[in-house]
């Protein structure tokens, strides 16, 4: 990822634009994941993630990029019906699919967090510790308010 920098398109592809080469190039994302909601995130702090909200699964899904195979790797899935709170995750049965979805509000690359949005609240969900904070309760956040900003300072 060093000097590259990626953007999500519309559908299942990512643009990637190398900094030094000045060349673009589109990734297509995995077969399985297309038309899903996805954000780019970097896995094992250096390569090349996505992370993919599964609806009818409940789940998220981490895809690793293996560039020198020029392929994508699942690496790992969350079912988000077994992490805590339960009670807000767990609380619509499999029957009434509408309650259980998930969206993808962002990912903060250097904190190691994805924001989510469930139709009964909005969530920070740790990498690290694959733990879910709630943010609030409700849908007091509507999609699109929430931006996940990321500043650092690099000392000379």
């Amino acid at each position: 990822m060093g000097t590259t920098l990626y953007q999500p398109l519309l559908g299942s592809h990512t643009l990637s634009f190398d900094l030094e080469t000045k060349n673009f190039a589109v990734v297509p994302h995995p077969v399985e994941t297309a038309w899903m909601d996805v954000q780019i995130i970097k896995l094992d702090g250096r390569t090349l993630g996505l992370v993919v909200a599964d609806n009818a699964d409940f789940s998220l899904h981490f895809w690793q990029r293996e560039e020198a195979a020029g392929h994508w790797v699942l690496r790992r899935t969350v079912h988000l019906h077994t992490l805590e709170p339960q009670p807000a995750l767990g609380a619509a049965s499999p029957r009434t699919g509408s309650l259980r979805s998930v969206e993808l509000l962002g990912a903060c690359e250097f904190g190691n967090v994805i924001f989510l949005k469930t139709r009964l609240d909005t969530y920070l969900f740790y990498l690290d510790s694959m733990q879910l904070k709630k943010l609030s309760s409700g849908s007091t956040i509507p999609l699109g308010a929430l931006s996940p900003y990321e500043s650092f300072y690099a000392p000379r």
